[in-house]
């Protein structure tokens, strides 16, 4: 029996004729769980006259869940609160026709799955009360974590552009305690690096810049830089006590060694060098407060000269918002070539297309064509040619540089996108694009047996979409539909 719920448990035994209504049930939660079994209650308005009686199972993970339903009650085993909240709303979700009698479990495939909530695109003007029902639509897609790009929405004291809609104290403690009910971990986004527009576009912030006139990147080697990184990772770290993680930025530094002191640098020790010198300042400063700082995988992989010297105690979040299948005809050749996205022309010709889906084809279009044997630059292949699989050059495995990084002694967390690029469909965002990337990446996610996964959203389409990313997000970390019982 179908449940049409996202995701699908990996087990059921269900009745095909007999069924109970969710709403004759109440919750009974264990002391130790006292308030998240208040705020389920409350959230889901079971209160009915038939128990729910919900235990405790060090069997269980603290995610994982087994639910016997029958007629006179429903019970509920679990490792740990989320499991609680998972298996009610699966509950739910599974009642849309009458909620059949039998037995359910479920687990995750990965520990961390987060969906990235961006203020510089849809949210950038959303209520306070919109940005905390995301945060619920996160929880009930079993998502655990959420990734906040605040941009100008954060009050950033006297560096604050003018924003009438910077978030207060009270909104700020507001979105804090919804993910805290909701049992989701909160991971705060400050760029300390590049993509600092919202910042350095201010004439009075002019100095810091790498170039005077692009308002994007500091100039690492501006001794007051690296204060300002700090400073901004302080006032992230006093707004959101107790965090974990810290994501630092760093991705797409394009302009290192414009200025001239940067590019004397850079021709001593490379661009990768003078990345390393203030990334790895900013990692410490992280490290030291007891938090683990993540930080974009782009710019170590496009000059991997720098590698040995990076921070092992930083975890790189690799992302890639092309790939969409294993194996792929495509790779980001980050440091490979200029234009990134390549594949190989002498095995692509109009016939051998034919075998490609017309998504594949669509994709590749925006890539460049290369004798990839030839063409990429001196060392690429030399460094990364194990990792490509064995069916270069005209097939790749897909997201190559998971092991490469793991070699290197790096953790890793992915990064697909469920709005990462402007490809639409009838004006729409192309979900059958993001659905193939954010799919490909958590089968190789868990396949590696990393940490987690990250989906973001860039892209600013209306807030109406963000439902739907964050459904398939929920769906493929938690459990890919394929590996089910049908």
């Amino acid at each position: 029996m179908k449940l049409y719920t996202m995701p699908e448990p990996k087990f059921k035994e269900l009745s095909e004729t007999e069924t109970v209504d969710i709403f004759d049930y109440f919750i009974v939660a264990p002391d130790e769980w006292r308030q998240a079994g208040e705020y389920l209650a409350e959230r889901t308005r079971l209160k009915g006259k038939k128990p729910i009686l919900i235990s405790k199972d060090e069997g269980y993970g603290a995610e994982a869940y087994r639910i016997e339903i029958a007629q006179d009650g429903i019970k509920i085993k679990t490792g740990g609160e989320n499991g609680m909240r998972y298996a009610v709303y699966t509950l739910l979700q599974a009642s849309h026709d009458g909620l059949p009698t039998g037995v359910i479990e479920d687990y995750p495939v990965m520990e961390m799955r987060a969906y990235q909530l961006n203020f510089r695109g849809a949210l950038r003007h959303a209520e306070i009360e919109t940005i905390c029902d995301y945060i619920k639509n996160c929880a009930r897609a079993k998502l655990n974590t959420v990734l906040i790009e605040y941009d100008t929405r954060f009050d950033h004291g006297e560096y604050q552009p003018n924003n009438p809609f910077v978030l207060s104290k009270d909104e700020m403690n507001m979105l804090l305690e919804t993910a805290r009910l909701e049992g989701i971990t909160v991971i705060p986004l400050i760029q300390t690096f590049g993509h600092l527009e919202f910042l350095l576009s201010q004439e009075k912030m002019k100095y810091l810049r790498e170039e005077d006139h692009k308002p994007k990147q500091l100039c690492p080697l501006n001794p007051e830089a690296l204060s300002f990184s700090k400073e901004l990772i302080d006032m992230y770290v006093d707004a959101h006590p107790g965090i974990k993680y810290l994501h630092i930025g760093c991705d797409e530094t394009s302009q290192l060694g414009k200025c001239p002191k940067c590019k004397e640098y850079v021709e001593k020790h490379g661009k990768g060098g003078l990345f390393v010198y203030f990334v790895n300042s900013l990692i410490d400063h992280v490290c030291k407060k007891g938090i683990t700082p993540l930080i974009y995988d782009d710019m170590i992989c496009a000059n991997p000269e720098a590698m040995e010297e990076l921070d092992r105690r930083a975890v790189l979040v690799y992302w890639d918002y092309w790939t969409g299948s294993d194996p792929t005809p495509l790779v980001v050749a980050r440091g490979g070539w200029n234009e990134a996205l390549v594949y190989d022309r002498s095995s692509w010709d109009k016939d051998a297309m034919e075998e490609l889906s017309e998504l594949q084809r669509k994709i590749l279009s925006s890539c460049k064509p290369l004798d990839l044997e030839k063409d990429l630059k001196e060392g690429y292949l030399e460094r990364y040619r194990d990792y490509l699989g064995d069916g270069f050059p005209k097939y790749f495995k897909a997201f190559p540089y998971i092991e490469y990084y793991k070699d290197q002694g790096f953790k890793v967390l992915t990064m697909p996108t469920s709005l990462g690029t402007g490809d639409s469909h009838l004006s729409a965002p192309d979900m059958n694009h993001f659905a193939s990337n954010i799919h490909a990446f958590a089968k190789r996610t868990a396949q590696s047996g990393l940490q987690g996964m990250i989906t973001s959203a860039w892209f600013p389409f209306p807030e109406a979409v963000y439902p739907f990313g964050i459904a398939l997000a929920g769906m493929y970390s938690w459990g890919l539909p394929e590996e089910n019982d049908k």
